[in-house]
């Protein structure tokens, strides 16, 4: 896999700064616009990737241990 030189850089901007198109969603009125760029994205055979933010912050269970 890809090696971050910047441990606060997100996946995302590792992806970016290696040249395949990424996108953060933090909203679901995201999803389906994204979908679509990333699908012509793949029309001319580059990847792409994207980031599904499912909780804005960490929600652990009780097995975390607090």
């Amino acid at each position: 896999m890809f090696a971050q030189n910047n441990l606060n850089q997100t996946l995302s901007e590792s992806f970016e700064s290696r040249g395949i198109p990424s996108l953060i969603l933090p909203g679901k009125e995201l999803v389906v616009p994204a979908l679509r760029r990333a699908l012509e994205v793949n029309q001319s055979n580059r990847p792409a990737y994207i980031e599904f933010l499912c909780s804005q912050f960490p929600i652990y269970g009780d097995w975390v241990g607090r």
